[in-house]
């Protein structure tokens, strides 16, 4: 997925390039609703693969968030290539508190009821306008955690959000993690729209984030190999008696929390001849049978 194009709100390009093998045109606006009026155009124009549409912007108020820190702010000298966008949105400054606010990120008007809204999240076939609510919900979210907040220790294991929750058990599918991950970040903002406390969503959004994202560059990879090998062993000395292990006989084995890291790759057992049938979340087992290549 490409980024999104963050410019504040009332502001538009000092000049648009567009460039083909033939030509070089520039265009410039009166004000802002004639740029937006021209979004759509532009983006068309750039679909052209001999053709290459240059914003010329101020690099302060131009947001990417796609770029692995949040939102990062550009340091070229304001020229933004379109081809690097999915679309173009805007926000406000609140300049009393300092605070940047993306309203348009999650504030649209979806006619639906809270329960319809999460049963829409959690169906196999995701509703990808809410997949998309959700990302950009994380993504902004991610900007506060990761750039604002001077707390960047993972968070506790998220039980009351994520693992006891009958209506987000569903999300725990290994055999369509594409589809986990979109039911995952659609169900965010289903919860986000009920509860409407940007807090709570907070802290389920930054056990995701310091869950998942940094496993390779953390070396957490390997440690996680190790956890499902010790699991495997016990999984060896059990498995004529039952097929089961408690989330305690995990956390014991592991010692350390059977989380959502654990979770989203349960699959590493499959490495060790076992694999996951299922996570009862109200018993707190894991089910297994052997497996072989």
């Amino acid at each position: 997925m490409k980024a999104r194009l963050y410019l504040l709100e009332d502001t538009y390009p000092s000049k648009v390039i567009i460039k083909n093998n033939l030509i070089t045109k520039e265009y410039t606006y009166q004000n802002s609703q004639e740029f937006i009026n021209d979004i759509n155009n532009l983006f068309e124009i750039n679909n052209n693969p001999d053709t290459t549409v240059i914003l010329v912007l101020d690099p302060s108020i131009c947001r990417n968030i796609a770029m692995d820190n949040g939102f990062g702010k550009f340091q070229l000298a304001g020229y933004n290539n379109l081809n690097n966008y999915d679309d173009i949105r805007f926000y406000r400054y609140d300049e009393k508190n300092n605070l940047e606010i993306f309203e348009d990120i999650y504030q649209k008007d979806i006619q639906s009821s809270d329960n319809k809204l999460l049963n829409l999240a959690l169906q196999k076939d995701v509703n990808l306008e809410l997949v998309k609510k959700g990302e950009n919900l994380i993504k902004e979210i991610k900007c506060e955690i990761l750039e604002k907040d001077e707390n960047k220790e993972l968070v506790e294991y998220i039980e009351k959000d994520l693992l006891t929750d009958k209506k987000l058990i569903s999300i725990v599918n290994k055999y369509d993690k594409i589809n986990t991950i979109n039911n995952l970040k659609a169900s965010i903002y289903a919860i986000y729209q009920i509860c409407n406390n940007h807090n709570d969503i907070k802290e389920i959004i930054r056990n995701w984030i310091l869950s998942t994202e940094p496993i390779i560059k953390n070396n957490d990879y390997t440690t996680l190999t190790s956890k499902f090998e010790s699991i495997a062993k016990v999984c060896d000395n059990i498995c004529n008696d039952r097929t089961y292990l408690t989330f305690e006989e995990i956390e014991e084995t592991i010692k350390d929390k059977f989380n959502y890291l654990m979770i989203m790759n349960i699959d590493l057992l499959e490495e060790y001849k076992y694999q996951i049938t299922s996570i009862d979340f109200k018993e707190k087992k894991v089910y297994f049978k052997p497996y072989y290549y």
